[in-house]
C-alpha cells in the first residue's frame, strides 16, 4: 500500500471516529406525565396569586418512591404559603392515583421531552412557551371538565411532569432551568433548585462543581414540574449533561414504574 492511500485511509478512519462521537441533534427524555383535576385535587386553581416558596419539600429525595415529599403534612404555615391546601394529597402530584372511588384521581401519561442541540453554547436545549402537552387529553376529554379556562384560551392546565433519571459526572456540568411554575430538582438525591409556590416567571441555574461530587461516576438526577394554576406554561430547560440510564421500564420511561402506561403514551 503506498504512502498517499495509506494516508487516505487513516483520514477517513480518524473521520469516522470524530463524526461518531459528535454530539447527536436531539436527546430525549421520556418522562412522566399526571393529568389533575381541580374536582378531585384541591390543591389545582386555588385562584389565588403567591410568590416562590422555598422549604415546602424535604431537602432529601425519598429514594424508595423517588418523588418529593412536604416537609409539614398540616395545614397552616409554608403549605399556606405555597397553597397546599391538602397536603394528603401532595402525594399525587407525581404518583399515579387511578381508582375514581379515592381521592385525587388523576391519570398517568408517558411523554418524550426532545432536547435541541445548540452547537454554539455545546449545549442542549428544550424550550418552550406553551408547554401544554396533554390539551384535550385525560380528563378534559370530557368538556364539562374545563372549567378552569384563560380568558378565550383554552389549554388543559392542569398536570404535574415527573423525571427521574442519571447522568455521568464529567467535572463542569450546569443546568439552567425558566419556568413560571413549580419547579424541584435533585441531584444526587438532594434538593438542588427550589421554586415552589405559585409565582411568576423565574430563572434558577444549577452549578454541579458546588455539589461535591466525583468525576466519572453516575447520579441520580430527578426533576419535578407542576402546573397548578391558569395563566400559562412556560419551561425551558438547558442541559450539558452525559446522559445515561440505567434502565427503562416497559412503558419506555428511564427508572420508570410502567404506572405511566395506564393513560397511554402522548406523541
Amino acid at each position: 500500500m503506498n504512502n498517499n492511500l495509506l494516508s487516505v485511509l487513516i483520514t477517513f478512519l480518524l473521520s469516522t471516529v470524530i463524526y461518531s462521537l459528535a454530539n447527536p441533534a436531539t436527546i430525549t427524555y421520556s418522562v412522566q406525565l399526571y393529568d389533575q383535576f381541580s374536582g378531585y385535587n384541591n390543591n389545582f386553581q386555588t385562584n389565588v396569586t403567591g410568590a416562590r416558596v422555598t422549604g415546602l419539600v424535604k431537602s432529601t429525595l425519598n429514594s424508595t418512591t423517588r418523588v418529593p415529599e412536604l416537609v409539614s403534612t398540616s395545614n397552616g404555615g409554608l403549605n399556606d404559603a405555597g397553597h397546599i391546601l391538602n397536603p394528603s394529597l401532595f402525594q399525587y402530584f407525581f404518583s399515579p392515583q387511578i381508582n375514581s372511588s379515592l381521592p385525587a384521581e388523576n391519570n398517568p401519561y408517558s411523554f418524550d421531552l426532545v432536547f435541541t442541540y445548540d452547537k454554539n453554547r455545546n449545549t442542549y436545549v428544550y424550550n418552550n412557551e406553551d408547554f401544554f402537552p396533554i390539551d384535550r387529553k385525560g380528563f378534559d376529554i370530557d368538556p364539562e371538565k374545563r372549567i378552569n379556562l384563560n380568558g378565550a384560551t383554552y389549554h388543559n392546565y392542569h398536570f404535574c411532569m415527573k423525571i427521574n433519571s442519571a447522568f455521568t459526572y464529567q467535572g463542569s456540568e450546569y443546568f439552567n432551568f425558566q419556568t413560571d411554575h413549580e419547579v424541584w430538582a435533585f441531584i444526587n438525591n438532594k434538593l438542588v433548585i427550589d421554586l415552589g409556590g405559585i409565582h411568576g416567571p423565574i430563572a434558577e441555574r444549577i452549578n454541579t462543581k458546588t455539589l461535591g461530587l466525583t468525576i466519572g461516576r453516575i447520579y441520580n438526577f430527578d426533576l419535578f414540574f407542576c402546573n397548578r394554576q391558569t395563566v400559562g406554561s412556560k419551561l425551558k430547560i438547558e442541559i450539558d449533561i452525559t446522559y445515561s440510564c440505567p434502565f427503562r421500564d416497559f412503558c419506555g420511561v428511564c427508572l420508570g414504574d410502567g404506572s405511566s402506561c395506564a393513560g397511554g403514551r402522548i406523541k
